[in-house]
């Protein structure tokens, strides 16, 4: 699976009932879907910036794109931040208006929901 692919391995997936309750199951090893996912900020010239989680910078960048025209029409993108930090990002305003950030889309502002 190329992380461009969207996660359909759902056999790999055990049943729940098979596992334990003080299970020592470790979900790291399972499909590969969650951990392709990556946190990106693009910074803009006017405002505050945009937040995305993708499985690539150029998925990342298209998602931000569509969100910047549709809300932010007159900003220009000032760069990119993979991978980025978010207890670096505004702690009174990004965050407590940020969507879930481990789903795939646009988590600043809210989109993904």
């Amino acid at each position: 699976m190329t992380s461009t692919e969207p996660c359909t391995n759902y056999e790999a997936f055990e049943p729940f009932a098979a596992w334990p309750l003080a299970s020592t199951h470790d979900f790291m090893t399972g499909p590969a879907c969650h951990r392709d996912l990556r946190r990106f900020w693009f910074p803009l010239s006017t405002g505050l910036g945009i937040g995305v989680t993708a499985s690539s910078e150029q998925e990342a960048r298209q998602l931000a794109e569509d969100a910047r025209a549709r809300y932010f029409a007159d900003a220009t993108f000032m760069g990119v931040i993979p991978d980025v930090d978010i207890d670096a990002l505004d702690q009174n305003h990004i965050l407590p208006n940020a969507g879930p950030v481990v789903v795939r889309g646009v988590w600043y502002p809210r989109l993904n929901l």
